[in-house]
């Protein structure tokens, strides 16, 4: 069992993570792994309220024919895509089965945040924290447990707002938990 902590004050003046109370100014994120499990939690100051597992499940679990990267393929950027062509595009959301232990089950934000977490744990963080590249048949879960006023929006705020701010904020926070 190994355990990461990371601390962060948001400021006020970026508006990452806006919520209904104004003093929200502090994550805590903690992560602790086991053998086959990683437990995250997302604190909003020392707040959390939902429980989600994360699995790798589908049809066909990471088949990686030709690996995609994270922000997606970047070789046909000149405009001109020929819809004849044979071009492979790897769904990773089909990969992943997000199950509420704990929170609102009706939000359709959530599961999207927890895939793309999972993701950067897979591609990411257990390549680095185990020293070696990760297989595609690799299997863990993910259970993760945090405050869902991180993706509610401030009074006055449109609900859609600044979500992908608050994600790539949360990803870029995660992955500086394992950097020391």
């Amino acid at each position: 069992m190994t355990s990461y902590e990371f601390k962060t004050s948001i400021p006020k003046e970026t508006n990452i993570l806006s919520s209904a109370s104004p003093e929200a100014n502090e994550l805590y994120l903690q992560a602790t792994h086991f053998n086959n499990t990683i437990l995250l939690q997302v604190r909003l100051n020392g707040e959390m309220d939902s429980t989600y597992e994360v699995s790798l499940k589908g049809l066909n679990p990471l088949l990686d024919i030709d690996p995609v990267p994270l922000a997606g393929s970047l070789e046909n950027t000149d405009g001109d895509y020929d819809d004849e062509q044979d071009e492979f595009v790897r769904d990773h959301l089909s990969d992943y089965q997000v199950v509420t232990k704990l929170g609102d089950s009706s939000d359709p934000k959530v599961p999207v945040i927890c895939v793309q977490i999972a993701e950067l744990y897979r591609r990411v963080v257990i390549p680095e924290v185990n020293g070696a590249m990760a297989q595609g048949n690799m299997e863990f879960s993910l259970l993760i447990s945090m405050s869902s006023k991180i993706w509610r929006a401030a009074k006055g705020q449109n609900d859609d707002d600044n979500d992908f701010g608050k994600l790539v904020f949360l990803l870029k926070c995660i992955k500086d938990m394992y950097v020391k």
